[in-house]
């Protein structure tokens, strides 16, 4: 975006845990986290980041799922049980991130503005039903966002949902902790075939 904004160091430090954990994460369309992990019941009521890289490991995300997993791990104070669903045998427990518990954590780091672009980015919609102090410049970035959204749409190949996870993630490092969709490379995205 053209607005000037502060660099966002918790920001940059997610999109580089996500850039890190890249090849263990399972990024898929429709699903902001979901999955099974194990976790003995002693160990239920505390916070995600104990458990990060097993929730990581258990669960399919989209950028912003795979952005809280991040949070998670580097900044705490996500409780585990906000995202427990319920048991699956002794020590296998269901997870799943719904839209209130995913949007209240990623608020810590992230505008709803950038949720929203980040979101229509990587799942290829528009963000149309929000209001920006600067509208003009948000549906500028929303159309571009959704421009490079368009082109994998529809592909839940491994190997595409990872590049657009990658270049979603260094567009916010490379922009300070912003994410800017009009710098995204749009003829980059849905050329890999294997998963």
């Amino acid at each position: 975006m053209t607005t000037q904004r502060p660099r966002n160091e918790q920001a940059i430090a997610v999109a580089q845990d996500v850039l890190a954990h890249l090849e263990r994460l399972q990024p898929v369309l429709g699903h902001y986290l979901s999955g099974n992990i194990d976790l003995a019941p002693e160990f239920r009521d505390q916070d995600m980041q104990k458990h990060a890289d097993a929730v990581q490991d258990g669960c399919v995300v989209c950028a912003l799922g795979a952005c809280l997993i991040s949070y998670a791990r580097l900044y705490d104070n996500v409780p585990l049980t906000d995202f427990l669903l319920d048991r699956q045998g002794h020590s296998r427990m269901r997870i799943h991130g719904y839209y209130p518990q995913v949007m209240d954590t990623l608020r810590r780091v992230f505008s709803q503005e950038q949720i929203l672009l980040i979101e229509g980015a990587f799942e290829g919609f528009r963000a149309s039903s929000f209001e920006s102090e600067n509208m003009e410049e948000f549906c500028k970035e929303s159309h571009a966002a959704w421009v490079y959204g368009a082109g994998h749409r529809f592909s839940q190949n491994m190997a595409v949902r990872r590049r657009v996870l990658r270049d979603i993630m260094e567009n916010i490092v490379a922009n300070d902790g912003w994410f800017i969709p009009s710098q995204l490379q749009v003829n980059n995205v849905g050329t890999e075939t294997s998963a």
